[in-house]
């Protein structure tokens, strides 16, 4: 009388990894017990820039136990696939995949801030104009290195605009201020900002 001992199975896969068959072998008789498994997968799909993967998991069940097998699949990256645009006198690259900005685009030139002058619960912001871009983004922050849950931005996008008022803010607080230019440019009909780089930091207390 054989009193079937059975181990870990060996896991036989199609080679799509559609399905998966757990086989066990008796180690006293060597008799064969096959079990179709369940199959699950989990999906990473490929980026411009990372490969994509997919998970394979094969669940088998049998006296009593679970057994489980895994087989990972990877595929390459996409790749960007840059369009071109000339905006402004500038030469920009943009993926229409993934919307990132190409090194090799050009950027529009930054501003700077001209003036700021401290009132109550507030200051007011003057700048050096900007003619080629669409318009300007400012951020003031209680944080000199400006802490995202610490930091607000404001967006003006007429080009001509070269001053702001803020007002509702902290009495007899310093804050810290920068301002920079950006292009806008639509890449499958979604907008994409290209910017320059930020200004000097400057520094106003409020009343």
């Amino acid at each position: 009388i054989c009193c079937h001992k059975y181990y870990a199975p060996k896991f036989d896969w199609s080679s799509d990894y559609s399905s998966c068959n757990a086989v066990f072998n008796c180690l006293s008789c060597g008799k064969l017990e096959e079990i179709k498994c369940s199959i699950t997968s989990n999906v990473k799909k490929p980026t411009c820039s990372t490969k994509g993967k997919t998970i394979y998991k094969a669940t088998a069940s049998f006296m009593n136990k679970t057994y489980v097998d895994k087989n990972t699949v990877t595929s390459q990256k996409l790749g960007h696939k840059y369009k071109k645009f000339s905006k402004n006198g500038m030469k920009i690259k943009i993926c229409s995949r993934c919307y990132s900005i190409s090194k090799e685009s050009e950027k529009p030139k930054n501003t700077e801030i001209i003036r700021l002058n401290a009132k109550k619960k507030g200051f007011t912001m003057k700048w050096k104009k900007c003619g080629k871009a669409t318009g300007y983004e400012i951020q003031y922050s209680v944080s000199p290195k400006f802490k995202k849950n610490d930091t607000e931005k404001v967006e003006i996008n007429k080009i001509r605009v070269t001053s702001k008022k803020f007002d509702k803010l902290k009495k007899r607080k310093n804050y810290y201020v920068r301002i920079r230019t950006y292009q806008a440019v639509k890449v499958n009909g979604k907008s994409i900002k290209v910017t320059s780089s930020w200004s000097k930091v400057k520094k106003i207390k409020t009343k």
